[in-house]
């Protein structure tokens, strides 16, 4: 008996479970991390659509070239990330159906369309 089928057979005796090795552990921990970040992007659209309106308003409001510096002064974003909002909001009101499901599948670069000559 090996000692890997020797520690499997007390672990099954005394019902204790087995750890998984590190270089299986880490992947999966990602791939978590991963799909809970998704999902809180998925669960979070409609209210980044929400800011990113409210964003264009204000934009709108303040003079040339305060709008970044109205932005830093009253929120905790960078200024990338509110053009981000902005722009899944503008694309938010071209229909009433979503084209997107996340922030970074609407602010996806749109494919070139290539014109042959």
């Amino acid at each position: 008996m090996t000692a890997t089928t020797a520690i499997e057979a007390k672990a099954r005796e005394t019902g204790e479970q087995i750890a998984r090795p590190l270089n299986v552990l880490a992947p999966l921990i990602k791939q978590d991390i991963e799909q809970g970040r998704q999902a809180m992007e998925k669960a979070g659209m409609p209210y980044f659509i929400a800011a990113g309106e409210k964003l264009i308003e204000a934009k709108a409001s303040c003079g040339h070239g305060e709008f970044q510096h109205w932005v830093s002064r009253n929120f905790s974003v960078t200024d990338r990330q509110a053009r981000t909002w902005m722009a899944t909001a503008r694309k938010s009101q071209n229909g009433s159906a979503l084209p997107f499901s996340s922030l970074r599948e609407a602010t996806k670069p749109e494919p070139k369309q290539f014109e042959f000559r």
